[in-house]
């Protein structure tokens, strides 16, 4: 068995003693990582703190952790008064007063540099203020000085070129007025013996770009217009003919079609009002007749400047006339083809509706 040694032993304990120095460093480690987020903000003291991470036998680290935390502790109010004096100011403060309070590991000295630096900047922020006010008003005075010495010829030219400019801007004027005129003449010669009505029932410009209703001054009847091309409405398709009154359906009311006929459809417009009116009827034959055009305007025998929604509805349209040789047939007008025909009364086809117009809504 081997002896141990003075020198064997001396190593032994210094060994141990190591060993439970670096035991009790391990709390020195955590609280050091528990503030890291702190400490990053004062470099000045990472040196002399990193001393504490190094295991020293001759250190009671019992006393070391408790003054260390609270040193910690103090840095981190600290830096808390800092971010609510940045959060007031909107900017970076002086830190050399900071710095100072903070080797002092005291939060009510450092308090009281932050104050005396937020005391300093706004003085520094008053002085900046009067400066700009200052350059503000000599800058003002020298403009006034420069405009007081403009030579008369300067003058001159701009008022000939302020007058210039106005009498372009008059002929500008003057020139749209002429086109709009024009405009209106072209309009008001295209709606010849017609007047377009509002959605509210007034007549309105020729000129207009919407309408709601047209009068035909030779007829005196109101044409229903739908507002949009694409709308189905107070014009639609997709109905069949009926009509319950006996002494107007020739013999047979014809397809009621689960309440898309044209029957149902003229109550609905009329329980709404269509530009206000409420007497809105089915066209007859002779009447629905008198909008077919001779040649085709653009694809249909009818006025498609005028009847605008054609292109949102189709090209054959019901009358209120049956056929008084079959029950089962009533009058259409087919503007594809610019004529009238019988169809049977189940067929789906479109309608238009229309009124008798008041006198001033033909003038």
């Amino acid at each position: 068995m081997k002896l141990l040694t003075a020198h064997d032993f001396t190593q032994y304990l210094q060994a141990l003693t190591q060993a439970r120095a670096s035991q009790q460093l391990e709390p020195i480690r955590m609280l050091m990582a528990q503030y890291r987020s702190v400490l990053v903000h004062f470099p000045h003291l990472q040196e002399e703190l990193a001393a504490f991470t190094e295991p020293d036998a001759d250190r009671d680290y019992g006393i070391v952790g408790l003054s260390l935390k609270q040193g910690l502790s103090a840095l981190e109010k600290l830096l808390e008064a800092v971010e609510k004096a940045r959060g007031e100011w909107g900017e970076e403060l002086a830190t050399d007063e900071i710095m100072a309070a903070a080797e002092l590991y005291s939060t009510r000295v450092a308090q009281q540099s932050l104050q005396r630096s937020l005391a300093a900047l706004r003085q520094r922020r008053e002085r900046e203020r009067r400066a700009a006010q200052e350059l503000a008003r000599r800058h003002a005075e020298e403009q006034a000085e420069l405009r007081r010495n403009i030579p008369e010829a300067q003058e001159s030219q701009i008022r000939i070129l302020s007058e210039a400019r106005r009498e372009a801007e008059e002929r500008a004027q003057e020139e749209q007025a002429a086109r709009d005129r024009k405009r209106l003449e072209i309009a008001e010669g295209q709606f010849t013996g017609w007047r377009k009505i509002s959605r509210e029932g007034v007549p309105v410009p020729a000129s207009e770009a919407r309408w709601a209703a047209v009068t035909d001054r030779r007829s005196g009847l109101m044409w229903a217009v739908n507002w949009e091309p694409q709308d189905n409405f107070p014009n639609r398709g997709e109905l069949t003919w009926y009509n319950p009154d006996r002494a107007a359906n020739g013999g047979s009311p014809g397809n009621p079609n689960r309440g898309n006929n044209i029957h149902a459809w003229l109550h609905r417009v009329n329980a709404e009002g269509w530009c206000g009116y409420q007497d809105w009827r089915i066209p007859t034959l002779d009447e629905l007749s008198t909008l077919i055009t001779g040649g085709i305007h653009t694809y249909y025998h009818i006025r498609e400047d005028i009847f605008h929604d054609m292109g949102g509805l189709g090209s054959r349209f019901w009358t209120a006339t049956p056929d008084p040789d079959s029950r089962s047939s009533a009058y259409a007008v087919y503007f594809g083809y610019g004529h009238a025909g019988v169809t049977m009364k189940t067929h789906p086809l479109f309608l238009r509706l229309v009124r008798t117009a008041a006198p001033e809504n033909l003038t």
